[in-house]
């Protein structure tokens, strides 16, 4: 089953414009690997994850940093036109327009929200469909491949029948 944090992490690229080509030769995979991947047919392990986390550092959190400057500039600069510039003491109200506590108590807020649960529950039920159709079609590949090397299902269920898989060769 995929992992949720590798759903989450190709979400996060799409949504932050980092190219697939990009984050794959940032951990030292191919693309093509790099699909497997994110669509969860090819397991991550412990060395894998490790440059993934490293990717993260080095790509990921730099552009979610850079997008939320852009957002909090931007607010920023339309409270000062909307309220005579009034100057503030506070250095995160200055430069971001929210306070820690306010940034927080908006969050909770959110977390909270039913919407967004909703959201959130419609966003990965049409994930997992898509994983679904993905999963269907690597299934339908394997399937002609076998049945192009002369495989059938009778031949797979004699070989079923020979032996005990659990004891090794």
């Amino acid at each position: 089953m995929l992992e949720n944090w590798i759903g989450e992490l190709a979400r996060l690229t799409h949504k932050y414009g980092i190219s697939r080509k990009e984050f794959a030769e940032c951990i030292g995979v191919t693309t093509d690997t790099l699909e497997e991947i994110f669509s969860g047919h090819l397991a991550v392990g412990g060395e894998v994850k490790e440059k993934i986390r490293n990717a993260i550092e080095k790509l990921l959190i730099p552009a979610i940093l850079e997008r939320s400057k852009c957002i909090c500039t931007n607010r920023v600069t339309k409270e000062k036109n909307t309220n005579d510039r009034k100057e503030s003491n506070n250095m995160a109200t200055k430069e971001f327009g929210l306070t820690d506590e306010q940034v927080e108590q908006e969050i909770e807020r959110l977390r909270q929200s039913p919407l967004v649960a909703l959201a959130r529950r419609e966003q990965r039920l049409r994930y997992r469909r898509r994983q679904f159709l993905y999963q269907l079609r690597d299934l339908e590949k394997k399937g002609a491949a076998l049945q192009k090397a002369g495989i059938t299902r009778e031949v797979l269920e004699a070989m079923a029948e020979v032996g005990d898989f659990d004891e090794p060769c």
